[in-house]
């Protein structure tokens, strides 16, 4: 028999988890991975429910729901994802494998999201049986990685009464501060054309190449621009600005595929952070406008395409906020720090529904790279806040 709060069965669980490859570019395993979910609450003697959208892709894109059911007016809506990035080269072993190190565990996706999944049906397996003054849903969604259009995106537009609650947590966060809101995201790409050609008649044709470098020269001061932008929202403690502030980077670079052919295509991708508080539809068109003029600059034809959606924010005074706050001061034993997150989360999905919507969980070190990782304590704690947060 383990001792009490050993976390052999997170750990066991998040073990299971991390096995499954659920790139979130192939979408691997996806399906595989929500049966276990699903199969291991029933097993728990949980009541679930696998909600799934029809993607043009064809591909599955199912969610999880699980429900603790204690007979209670209020309900509390935990949010967290079964979806990974996808592997990079710098991985030197397998990354679907579960490596323990004394309290350090790491693996693809054990801090993004995984852990916070075993953390979920860790607490809820302790509570069965225990007064609690919550009923509970818990949702682990797929896709967050790549923006959430078949996941929580998807349930919050398509069943937003399955997501009925007084407040939502989404665990996929960190212990270091409550995140009483998130960033908002703009995902985009341009696509050039040129004239492709051999490498040794270049005079005949432009080269694209040539073209492009300049330009991303030039378009790497719009993080510049977005700099200037500062909200009303505090950052955490550990970002170098005491405020939210907007951010741009250039991610992806495709271009030529021969060192004697000149390309006659290329193609950039991009990633801008906006305010909680701002409009993204304001931003995009701000950052098309930057663009293209430096297109026009340059000489290039290019074609932009960009997806977005807005951040959100909780006033501190908030009754939910407070609630949370109460519960990781009794449990960490300090006053939890209020803040913005950097990154954009499926709460801003939830938000909309009008529930009071926080972030707070096991967070973990080095996500979306080969060093990600997550330690006991870490669990420990995060459960525990949970478990209080329910018992009310």
């Amino acid at each position: 028999m383990p001792p009490k709060d050993s976390l052999e069965y997170e750990v066991n669980l998040l073990r299971k988890l991390v096995a499954f490859n659920t790139d979130s570019e192939t979408k691997a395993n996806y399906a595989a991975c929500a049966d276990f979910i699903a199969k291991e609450a029933r097993a728990l003697g949980f009541r679930t429910e696998i909600v799934s959208a029809k993607a043009q892709d064809k591909k599955q894109r199912p969610n999880v729901l699980i429900y603790f059911d204690n007979k209670r007016k209020k309900d509390l809506l935990v949010v967290t994802h079964f979806d990974v990035v996808s592997a990079g080269s710098d991985w030197t072993r397998k990354p679907n494998e579960l490596l323990r190190k004394g309290t350090k565990l790491s693996g693809l996706g054990a801090a993004d999201d995984k852990a916070a999944i075993a953390v979920c049906l860790g607490a809820l397996r302790d509570l069965r049986g225990k007064e609690c003054g919550k009923n509970v849903k818990i949702v682990v969604g797929c896709d967050e990685e790549v923006g959430s259009e078949y996941g929580i995106k998807f349930l919050s537009e398509r069943h937003p009464k399955k997501l009925g609650a007084h407040g939502c947590l989404v665990m996929d966060s960190k212990l270091s501060h409550i995140g009483i809101g998130c960033s908002g995201i703009v995902m985009g790409f341009i696509e050039f054309k040129g004239t492709a050609g051999h490498a040794a008649y270049a005079f005949r044709n432009p080269n694209i190449v040539h073209k492009l470098v300049p330009f991303l020269n030039d378009l790497k001061e719009y993080e510049k621009e977005r700099e200037k932008a500062a909200s009303v929202v505090a950052a955490p403690s550990f970002a170098p600005k005491k405020k939210i502030w907007g951010r741009f980077n250039i991610t992806i670079l495709k271009v030529g595929h021969k060192t004697n052919a000149i390309p006659g295509s290329a193609e950039i991708g991009f990633d801008i952070r906006a305010l909680p508080e701002e409009n993204i539809k304001a931003v995009m068109s701000g950052f098309k406008s930057f663009a293209i003029r430096l297109l026009k600059k340059h000489g290039l034809k290019g074609i932009i395409s960009m997806t977005g959606s807005n951040g959100y924010f909780v006033p501190k005074n908030n009754g939910f906020v407070k609630e949370i706050a109460e519960c990781v001061k009794s449990i960490i034993g300090r006053k939890a720090e209020l803040a913005g997150e950097l990154g954009a989360t499926d709460g801003r999905f939830i938000a909309r529904l009008g529930i009071p919507t926080v972030g707070f969980g096991p967070g973990g070190s080095n996500p979306h790279s080969a060093q990600e990782s997550i330690t006991l304590k870490e669990i420990r704690l995060s459960k525990r806040v949970l478990m209080k947060l329910i018992r009310g």
